[in-house]
């Protein structure tokens, strides 16, 4: 009798700190301001990296937060919600092969007693696989 596998694989980059332009008064977006961003990515299959234990075989996330600054860079946003749907579109077109990829993206807006930010979360899972 032969088992098959099920094996299931994620990343999580935790924390990455990002610049935007973000905020619904014009003066909020003036300077930038630091966001916190988790991105968690489910793949289809276990990445052959797994096995191989070669570069080759996944992807750089270093890339993959590079290009996320590049895109982010210049724009405004009036809206974290918008934010953050921005940025699981751009995780979403680079990286291929997933079941999910959530984001959550957490500010830290000047309200009194507010320590720890809000945060919202935002989610796609891949039609075919529900």
């Amino acid at each position: 009798m032969t088992t098959k596998e099920n094996l299931q694989c994620s990343l999580s980059i935790n924390q990455f700190e990002l610049p935007v332009f973000l905020g619904w008064p014009q003066d909020e977006r003036t300077q930038s301001q630091l966001v916190s961003i988790d991105i968690h990515i489910h793949f289809n299959s276990p990445l052959k990296a797994c096995d191989t234990d070669d570069l080759e075989d996944t992807f750089c996330y270093s890339w993959l937060t590079d290009q996320i600054k590049q895109e982010t860079a210049l724009k405004q946003f009036h809206l974290l919600e918008h934010l953050t749907k921005a940025i699981l579109a751009i995780t979403k077109k680079l990286i291929k092969d997933t079941h999910m990829i959530s984001v959550s993206i957490t500010k830290k807006p000047r309200i009194d007693g507010l320590q720890g930010g809000v945060t919202f979360h935002c989610f796609q899972i891949e039609e075919s696989t529900l």
